[in-house]
């Protein structure tokens, strides 16, 4: 069976061995075979593996910024290299939010969301679709938001699945397109 060289830089999820199921990136090698530095291996060293070991990753949160666009973004899995990586993505020190959008107070969405983001442009886009949930809070969220799947038992934000990417990404183009001008003067 032949088999391709995988590109460096590619963001793929394991399938096999110790670090089954984690995120890494791979740094390149011969056709076949490349090696991979796993996202949350405090060592960071570069690792071994053969192309039929791992998947392509896919997007784990949506990144929306003020003027209305909508990236998915795949963050690393660790909870401090997910900070770390959020932190950069936004361009500051981030605090996470919870969603709930039932009665019972079940969270179904995470944002990713700068602490000290005063300075920056409001994000209506990010700001609506909080709000259109039922129960979700007014918020005025500046900058450019993170949105991540439900927080975990520890308000920790879980990987935003396909279905609720591909939902978000519609609202923000339907946003975008009725209200081709800012939103806000």
């Amino acid at each position: 069976m032949p088999t391709t060289a995988v590109p460096a830089g590619r963001r793929v999820r394991i399938t096999a061995g110790e670090h089954e199921g984690r995120l890494g990136t791979v740094l390149g090698g011969p056709e076949g075979s490349c090696t991979v530095r796993v996202d949350d291996d405090p060592a960071g060293k570069p690792l071994p593996y053969q192309a039929h070991e791992f998947t392509a990753a896919e997007p784990n949160a949506l990144l929306v910024g003020p003027n209305g666009t909508a990236r998915p973004v795949n963050l690393p899995v660790g909870r401090p290299q997910r900070q770390a990586a959020a932190s950069q993505t936004l361009e500051g020190e981030v605090e996470y939010v919870g969603l709930a959008a039932c009665v019972h107070g079940v969270s179904v969405l995470s944002l990713a969301v700068l602490r000290h983001g005063a300075d920056r442009p409001v994000n209506d886009y990010a700001s609506l679709l909080a709000e259109v949930l039922p129960g979700g809070p007014a918020l005025d969220l500046r900058g450019p938001v993170l949105f991540f799947g439900a927080a975990d038992d520890d308000g920790w934000p879980t990987d935003l699945d396909a279905g609720r990417r591909q939902i978000i990404e519609r609202f923000v183009g339907v946003l975008r397109t009725e209200f081709s001008d800012p939103l806000r003067p």
